[in-house]
Order: C-alpha cells, then structure tokens, then sequence
C-alpha cells in the first residue's frame, strides 16, 4: 500500500481485506505512508488485526530508484483511495506490479476490469459533500486472493504480468505515454486559461521544487502579457 494518511484513504477496509488474507494465506505487507497517525493509528490497525508481525511500514521518504525496487518487490499494490488520478497506481503498473482499485474515477480507465472493486454504496462527506465509496472487505479479500494463489501452481496473472507489460507502462514512458495526455485533456475539459504545468518529477528523478522552478519559469516567458 502505498497512500498518504487522510481520511478518504481506508486503511481501515484495507487492513480487514489483509487480515482476512491472511486466516489462510501466507502474506507479507509494506506500507509506504508519510504519517502514522495523522487520521488512522495505522500501529493500531495492525495491532488490533493480528498483522503487526507480517507487516512492514515506512513513513520516510525514500529515491525513485528505491521507491521503483519496492514496488518490483511486490506482488500486488491495493488502491485504496478514491482518486481522481492516483499516482501510486501508475507508478505500480510502471514497475510491472498490478493493482486492486475501486471501479470509479480517472483510475478505472487504465486498469482491467478484473481488477476493479465494485462499491456496495457511497456516502457524503466533509463540508464540500464529497461522495466516497464504501466496500466490502471481505470481497477485497476475496479478490487479493484469487490473484494470489493458483490451485494448480502455475504462475499467477500476476507474475505473468510483469513479463508481459506494456512498453507505455514502463517506468521511463508512463509520463509521456499515460499521464501527460490524461492531465492535458483535463485541463481542455475544463477549459481553463490557466497554463498547464508539466512536473514529471517522479519519472525524470528531478526534485519537484527544481522542475516546478524551471515550468513556472518556462510559463511565464511565454505567457502573453496582462
């Protein structure tokens, strides 16, 4: 898992799914989040699902190179968040590991079907009504572990998955292949007449503070006087 720590990313459904994975299957989890108890106590979560010893957590950052290792590590990344376009998702496909995500928004367009989880319903909210998805655990569970295992031992969708990706999934063409045309057809959707700025910094390795510096730049000679 690989989500930052706020309200709308359920850990807590996802901590479920695990636990019930693991009743009768043999799992490892990482989690990569930026604060441990900002929204959930994910220390507790794990503690009071019986994961704590099958569970890895870091909250530092770390390099593109490293982050890329532990995506390839994996053998599956769960999208637990609602997104409009999530980021983690596309770097998983990127490294070759497939995803688990909710059947709506920007996210459903790039993933198969067969991985996609249907919401038993939505709920409103926050002060701006913002609708989320609730899910089942149990079908998370059921769906982790369908992929997972393989009666017959035979390599898993998965595995297969990673030798087979598509070169506009690669890590070095994901921006240009999937993510550049996705927020430029936004902002036409939009219409907007604010310039679109590109920050590929996770692609190029470039720190966001430096690419930022370089488009605003790069906009601002070019944008017509006001």
């Amino acid at each position: 898992i690989v989500a930052t720590n706020q309200i709308r990313k359920d850990y807590g459904m996802a901590i479920a799914a695990l636990a019930e994975v693991a009743k009768d299957t043999a799992i490892r989890v990482f989690i990569q989040i930026d604060d441990l108890g900002r929204h959930w106590s994910i220390p507790k979560l794990l503690e009071d699902y019986k994961l704590m010893h099958r569970t890895i957590v870091n909250s530092g950052i770390v390099s593109d190179e490293v982050m890329a290792k532990l995506y390839s590590a994996c053998d599956l990344t769960l999208g637990i968040g609602p997104e409009g376009f999530g980021f983690p998702i596309f770097e998983s496909l990127a490294c070759g590991t497939p995803v688990i995500a909710g059947s709506y928004g920007g996210q459903a367009e790039h993933i198969d079907d067969d991985m996609l989880m249907i919401p038993e319903l939505f709920r409103v909210e926050g002060i701006y009504n913002s609708v989320r998805p609730v899910f089942d655990p149990k079908k998370w569970a059921w769906k982790i572990k369908k992929f997972l295992t393989r009666n017959d031992g035979a390599p898993n969708r998965f595995t297969l998955r990673k030798t087979l990706l598509p070169p506009r999934l690669d890590w070095k063409n994901l921006w240009s292949a999937e993510w550049e045309p996705w927020f430029r057809k936004q902002h036409q959707t939009v219409g907007t007449t604010e310039p679109f700025l590109v920050l590929p910094s996770n692609i190029h390795g470039m720190s966001m503070a430096t690419e930022a510096h370089r488009t605003l730049k790069a906009v601002s000679q070019e944008a017509p006087s006001v």
